[in-house]
């Protein structure tokens, strides 16, 4: 019986990891490109400005007395009434104030603009229906309800 010798086809260890080296590398810097990480940082900002203002709804709503959000064109801040006027929310809430981040583009014209939530929960001072535009999404507080509608 004639045996024939095998060759092994295989990759070296030298050639595997510069093909691990060049892959990283391709990857730290192509990667983010495809997947867009500006729009996540800009969904997820946005998805905490409506979180924020729901949270004022159901604040005002749960205390009894007005809360104010203040929208700026670089920020919001909740409020709430006091006898000497309206305070700034404690830090102890989980959602009282942020900026928005450089990569947010606020589109409303109107800013600043105040949504004072009453006790039964409609928008005291939103005249009309208030939109706020964040990166071409939408968030709108129903005057007569409060409620508030985001749009993506």
């Amino acid at each position: 019986m004639i045996y024939k010798e095998i060759h092994p086809r295989a990759f070296t260890l030298v050639e595997l990891v510069i093909v691990i080296v060049l892959l990283g590398i391709v990857s730290f810097y192509a990667v983010p490109r495809f997947v867009g990480i500006a729009d996540f940082k800009s969904a997820g900002f946005y998805q905490e400005v409506v979180s924020a203002t729901r949270y004022a709804h159901r604040l005002a709503v749960g205390r009894g007395d007005k809360v104010r959000i203040q929208f700026t064109n670089n920020k919001y801040k909740l409020y709430y009434n006091s006898s000497e006027g309206f305070k700034d929310l404690p830090e102890s809430h989980p959602v009282y104030e942020n900026e928005y981040p450089d990569s947010v583009n606020v589109g409303s014209d109107n800013l600043p603009v105040n949504a004072t939530f009453t006790a039964l929960g409609n928008c005291e001072d939103c005249n009309g229906d208030l939109t706020i535009t964040l990166d071409g999404r939408k968030m709108t507080i129903f005057e007569q309800t409060g409620y508030v509608n985001s749009t993506s």
